[in-house]
């Protein structure tokens, strides 16, 4: 099934975003546009410790979000992503386990 002239198998993103999802393409290679979603999860990170004001909240969706991105670069081959998505889910494992020894 094509969408705006791309396939699936070929072009894993619809060319109408791929000026968005594209900005990195040049920084980091081949099937890097998707940093471009790091900027979103961030943000909704720093949204949901601002309304919430719990840490483990806001390391728990950092955990959940960076495992499926990495999981999603994996499955369509974008091996330069997945170290950078790996970090985000590692930083949300120090902050909750640091943000639980500050309970004590």
């Amino acid at each position: 099934m094509a969408v705006n002239g791309s396939d699936w198998f070929n072009n894993p993103w619809n060319t109408t975003f791929s000026p968005y999802t594209d900005l990195f393409g040049n920084v980091f290679g081949d099937n890097a546009g998707n940093v471009f979603f790091l900027f979103p999860l961030i943000i909704l990170t720093i949204g949901i410790y601002v309304k919430t004001r719990n840490a483990q909240m806001s390391c728990m969706f950092m955990i959940a979000s960076g495992a499926l991105l990495s999981a999603g670069n994996l499955f369509i081959g974008g091996m330069t992503l997945v170290p950078v998505f790996v970090i985000f889910t590692a930083m949300g494992f120090v902050g909750l386990f640091i943000s639980m020894l500050m309970q004590r």
